[in-house]
């Protein structure tokens, strides 16, 4: 129903707008104007009204003015905890509004109820000045002693203890506490000194109290050795260093220098070496003595001739054994060997002799040795019996380490050597008067072709 005559009020506006303005005779507006005056909250404006009919319509508008408000008037004054109130009323109306004013607190005032001591607390009470009603209590902490300084009532001794004591400067307090005794302060006397042979004695008095005291034995002092004579020693006779106690001279002992023996100088040639003589000379250079040593060469023939001095031999027994081209064997007057059977035989028979061989190269020749044993020299080492020496200087022994074994032939080494040179073996006999046969095979580049020759050697006539 109130649809209903919303709609009827709409088009009876509707209808008296249309007659204002379409009516038969139609008319211009003549308005009317009346202002209206903004206020704290609304807005002012101009209201124009036609005269003739109901149209109208607002213009020229002005903004609200809003409150202006008075100074704020306190309305409940706020307490220690509770908050007040106040307000201010608009001077272009009517309005007024409120807000609330926060508490001013507590303003303590202290008041001492009762002093404290210092064993004992005190009491302080604190009162509100805006409102006595308001008021808490607390403790005040003991003082506590001011102790003076210590002064000694009893005092101690050696061996009992003493006692000191103080006073609180505030009170009857006081402490006490114990003094250790300080023990004995015992200073040495020496009644007898020690020696080397007899202990000593010292005594021990308190500094504090000379009843108290004691003896101890003081040990025996030990030996202080010193140097009090000596004898240097020579090349042949002992020296000696004799050492004395300095606490007691009664003390003493010797230490032996050894003799110091010969520092010899070098050979110095005193005779030329020949074949026929020869002597050097050397001395010591910490004394007097001095040796000579014969330095003999003696002859070393080949073919009947000294190759050192050129003197014949008397001795035929010296002879070509074996010339070939390409190499010559002599036999050494020295270790002789003799011919027997197409093979070579030493004529020393006496154990522990030796025997040699010398060959002289006649050309560049490369020559491989070897060595095979009989029954005596079965299970040992080649190297045992033969040594060999090229161009008159000691070049080594058998190289070979392989054990002997009967009628087994081992070869020892091969050497090269140069038109001229010698090359001497020698084979030493055992104690056993062991035996043994000496072979070598010789090649040379001019004839390509290898000479075997066997030599027995060692083996008694």
């Amino acid at each position: 129903m109130k649809k209903i005559l919303m709609i009827l009020l709409f088009w009876f506006i509707i209808c008296i707008m249309v007659s204002c303005n379409t009516a038969i005779s139609p008319h211009e507006h003549e308005f009317k104007s009346t202002i209206y005056l903004p206020t704290c909250v609304k807005d002012g404006y101009t209201n124009y009204q036609c005269v003739s009919c109901d149209y109208q319509y607002n213009d020229n508008y002005v903004a609200a003015l809003g409150h202006h408000f008075s100074i704020w008037r306190e309305i409940v004054s706020p307490g220690c905890e509770s908050e007040g109130l106040r307000e201010r009323t608009c001077l272009m109306c009517d309005f007024k509004e409120t807000e609330p004013i926060n508490s001013i607190g507590h303003n303590y005032q202290q008041q001492i109820i009762k002093e404290a001591t210092c064993e004992e607390p005190g009491l302080i009470k604190y009162i509100c000045s805006n409102n006595p009603d308001h008021f808490y209590t607390s403790e005040i902490a003991p003082k506590g002693h001011v102790m003076q300084e210590w002064y000694t009532a009893i005092e101690a001794s050696c061996e009992e203890a003493g006692k000191s004591i103080r006073f609180c400067a505030n009170c009857s307090y006081y402490e006490e506490r114990p003094l250790d005794c300080h023990g004995h302060k015992y200073v040495a006397n020496i009644i007898k000194l020690p020696t080397c042979s007899e202990s000593g004695i010292v005594e021990y008095v308190c500094e504090y109290d000379h009843n108290h005291s004691y003896i101890e034995e003081l040990a025996k002092l030990s030996h202080d050795y010193v140097l009090s004579e000596q004898k240097a020693a020579t090349c042949t006779t002992n020296g000696y260093l004799k050492y004395t106690c300095a606490n007691d001279n009664s003390h003493t002992y010797i230490e032996i220098i050894e003799k110091t023996g010969h520092n010899l100088t070098n050979w110095i040639e005193v005779e030329k070496s020949s074949c026929e003589g020869g002597s050097e000379w050397r001395h010591c250079t910490n004394c007097d003595y001095e040796e000579t040593r014969n330095t003999k060469l003696g002859h070393l023939f080949r073919e009947g001739i000294c190759t050192r001095c050129g003197i014949v031999s008397e001795n035929s027994g010296v002879k070509l054994l074996v010339d070939n081209p390409l190499y010559q064997i002599y036999n050494d007057e020295t270790y002789p060997f003799i011919m027997n059977n197409n093979s070579f035989q030493s004529t020393n028979t006496a154990s522990g002799s030796s025997s040699a061989l010398i060959f002289i190269a006649k050309a560049n020749i490369s020559i491989s040795f070897g060595f095979r044993g009989n029954y005596d020299l079965q299970n040992v080492k080649c190297d045992d019996y033969i040594e060999v020496v090229k161009n008159e200087k000691h070049e080594f022994t058998c190289k070979a380490s392989y054990i002997l074994e009967l009628d087994v032939t081992h070869m020892l080494f091969t050497e090269s050597f140069e038109k001229g040179d010698s090359f001497k073996f020698i084979f030493t006999k055992d104690t056993k008067e062991s035996g043994g046969v000496l072979f070598s095979t010789a090649t040379s580049n001019i004839y390509d072709e290898y000479i075997i020759i066997d030599l027995l050697s060692a083996i008694p006539l």
